[in-house]
This record gives structure tokens, sequence and C-alpha cells, in this order.
């Protein structure tokens, strides 16, 4: 039979709601940062939502024949700060030993998550326009 010395414990299941309001001094940018992942991931979505809404306009019978593609490829950017939110606090535990990972992930995770989104959005953008869809310019709009 093995023993169960050395070996670390089990994950716990903590909802990643409690992790981001604990009460602490850590508080003070665990907020804020979830404010801003929060923002930007509504604001994707609209964004998203928006373009859907201006095919919709220009071709009604192709929007229902390619929704089950458009929908999630819309939905990427603003699904991505959603991973976000949830993956900081998991991977937050799981780094306690390297603060420089847990560094990197907390500060460097939002900006570089912010880029991927606007690459997707770019693509959709053009996409977009290239079947013909009149897009208007909304703010953030990577050109």
């Amino acid at each position: 039979m093995a023993s169960r010395v050395g070996r670390p414990a089990p994950p716990t299941k903590e909802p990643a709601v409690r992790w981001w309001l604990h009460f602490g001094a850590s508080l003070l940018w665990r907020v804020p940062l979830l404010l801003a992942a929060g923002a930007l991931a509504a604001w994707f979505a609209l964004r998203g939502l928006v373009h859907l809404a201006f095919l919709f306009d220009v071709h009604p019978l192709s929007t229902f024949v390619f929704a089950p593609v458009l929908l999630p490829f819309a939905a990427l950017p603003a699904l991505g700060f959603l991973l976000y939110v949830r993956a900081l606090p998991r991977l937050w535990r799981a780094w306690a030993d390297h603060p420089t990972r847990r560094l990197v992930v907390a500060v460097g995770g939002l900006p570089a998550l912010l880029l991927v989104a606007q690459f997707i959005d770019l693509v959709h953008i053009n996409l977009l326009k290239y079947m013909g869809v009149p897009l208007p310019r909304l703010p953030l709009d990577p050109y």
C-alpha cells in the first residue's frame, strides 16, 4: 500500500468569486482587475453582437445558415476574458511558490488577452468587410 507522505494535497474546488472578492490587502488590485476584465468582456460581446446585427441587415438568410460558425467566432474575444477571470485564481493557487509567475499572469494576462481579442476582432471585421457588410466605427477599433 502506498503511503501519502510527501504527496501534495489535492487542489480544492473553491469558487473563483471567493478568491476575487476575498477580503485582504490584495483586494486593492484584484477588484480593479476583475472590473477591467468584466468591462472588456462586455465590450467585446457587444461588438460581436453589433457586427452580427449588421451582417443580418445585409444578408438575412446567410446569417441563419452560417450562425453556428459566426456566433462563436464573434464571442471568442469575450470568452477569452471570462476564461481569464475563471483561470487566474487557479493559477494563483497552483503557483504559490513562484511569485514571478504569479506576477506575469496577473499583470501581463489582461494586456495579452486584449491583444489577442483585438486580433480576432480584426479578422472578424475584415471578413465582414470582404462580404460587403458596412460596419460602424466603434471605439477600440483596431484601425
